[in-house]
């Protein structure tokens, strides 16, 4: 008894073009398909998202740390290097968490004479030396060129260092962003405030 096969009755051409579109009208890809070619840009926001969010918190504790350096100057009648040492150890525990090793402060104190002259009295920066000539004069704002009166000035400068992140996420460069801030503050009380050993 021999075996019998069923016919071919559709020609292979035809099947081919009904499995073309059934595939054709397959959706069950499309979300992964999406979701492949958006992955970069979104990942590309949040990243450098984050990496602004940390770049303004490391510039606002800059900020925070040059006012609150002038508020402490301000309220003695004197000060000394080892006191301002102190004041960049200040500094360095206010910008916590973020790297301190590019960390650098300017400490100025600012006589303003009777006719509202601002000039430098003495000045100290983190390297132990003078930042600016005693005697040179500065520039203030107009608010505080109150006559016979003492200022100080505090300049904080940082870098924060990122990466910036390409949107084809297949490579990165390191980049740096320079933060200076700086911060006047009039002596409370009193007209000067002298420095007894400072270069």
């Amino acid at each position: 008894m021999s075996a019998r096969f069923p016919s071919r009755s559709v020609p292979i051409l035809s099947q081919c073009l009904r499995l073309f579109q059934r595939f054709s009208g397959a959706k069950e890809g499309v979300a992964a398909v999406e979701f492949a070619l958006l992955l970069p840009i979104f990942a590309f926001i949040y990243l450098m998202s984050f990496q602004l969010t940390v770049g303004f918190s490391v510039a606002n504790n800059a900020d925070r740390a040059a006012s609150i350096i002038a508020d402490i100057v301000t309220q003695e009648p004197t000060t000394n290097v080892a006191k301002l040492d102190d004041m960049y150890a200040l500094a360095k525990a206010i910008m916590t968490p973020y790297s301190t090793d590019d960390l650098h402060i300017k400490i100025t104190g600012v006589q303003v004479d009777a006719g509202g002259n601002p000039t430098v009295k003495w000045s100290w920066k983190d390297d132990g030396t003078a930042a600016y000539p005693a005697g040179s004069a500065v520039t203030l704002p107009v608010e505080l060129r109150q006559p016979n009166s003492f200022v100080a000035h505090t300049e904080i400068a940082t870098v924060y260092n990122y990466l910036f992140f390409v949107p084809s996420m297949t490579s990165s460069t390191a980049a740096a962003l320079d933060i200076n801030k700086e911060f006047y503050f009039r002596q409370r009380v009193g007209n000067n405030v002298a420095c007894t050993n400072c270069p």
